[in-house]
């Protein structure tokens, strides 16, 4: 499953009237990402909470997560080749950081 997002992107590139629906969400997730921030304030915390729930706030984190399961479910393991492909990197440095904490 791929974030709302991600979906949005892709179903905007073929047809053409999801344009202005995509400009939304990307105005949307400047928006929360400012809130998460503390630089700005909200009188509609519900709107923020419905909008998460649909997905629409998934940051790149979330994407590089699913991207592993999806790896995982294909590949029966998480060894992504970390020279050759973005999610290889991604998981060496979350691999990096783990060492990081537990080393102190």
């Amino acid at each position: 499953t791929g974030s709302l997002q991600a979906e949005l992107t892709i179903a905007a590139r073929t047809n053409p009237e999801l344009h202005d629906l995509t400009e939304w969400a990307q105005r949307q997730r400047t928006a929360y990402r400012t809130y998460q921030r503390g630089r700005y304030q909200t009188s509609h915390p519900y709107r923020i909470s419905a909008l998460e729930k649909v997905g629409l706030f998934v940051g790149k984190w979330d994407h590089n997560f699913e991207n592993l399961v999806r790896y995982k479910e294909e590949h029966g393991h998480c060894n992504v080749p970390t020279r050759t492909s973005k999610l290889g990197q991604w998981v060496g440095y979350q691999r990096y950081q783990l060492k990081k904490k537990e080393a102190g």
